[in-house]
């Protein structure tokens, strides 16, 4: 079950293979052109993951490392997978999530994650979820904004940027500041 953050330890545990946007084990063997076609194949689906659900929990103590396939091959090493987790998770900390700030502008960016976070400018910039207590005052550009929770507030919306998904209460698509379409989540 692809949960944040999910990897691939290649055959005898030589390398990590992860990417910055995706938790799809499918989707990372794909872009590294393995096919995923054997019983016993030569790679091994890792997931570490917050022992207490909290993404933006930041500890490397509170992460835990779970193999996510039935078979484990004999060389697989559980000391070098998680020595690798551990390292590569703070490189997507680093680059995909943005958590306590206030900013005057953001641009060019890509953030998957972000929590309690004041953004006066989001330009050309997307961002994938927004949790906690978080604003933009305007967006500008080919920004995009989606799976808002219910305390994150955007002002303005430019005339290509999007927005859409606020958590599950309804889903609202605007692009350019207009309302495309409004539909009750299910």
């Amino acid at each position: 079950m692809c949960e944040f953050f999910s990897s691939i330890l290649t055959y005898k545990n030589k390398k990590l293979l992860f990417d910055l946007d995706t938790d799809s084990h499918h989707e990372i063997l794909s872009k590294n052109g393995i096919k995923d076609n054997s019983l016993m194949p030569k790679f091994v689906k890792l997931e570490f993951t917050p022992r207490d659900g909290d993404i933006f929990n930041h500890n490397i103590k509170n992460w835990k490392l779970t193999v996510d396939q039935d078979q484990i091959p004999d060389w697989y090493d559980e000391k070098i997978a998680l020595r690798f987790c551990k390292k590569y998770i703070k490189v997507v900390w680093k680059k995909r999530f943005l958590q306590n700030v206030n900013e005057a502008l953001i641009e060019g960016r890509i953030i998957r994650f972000a929590k309690n976070v004041k953004i006066e400018v989001l330009k050309n910039t997307k961002i994938g979820e927004m949790w906690g207590t978080s604003s933009i005052g305007t967006m500008l550009g080919t920004s995009i904004a989606r799976k808002l929770n219910i305390n994150v507030s955007i002002k303005r919306c430019g005339s290509e940027s999007l927005i859409y998904d606020l958590s599950g209460r309804k889903k609202i698509i605007l692009l350019g500041g207009k309302q495309l379409k409004s539909i009750k989540a299910v």
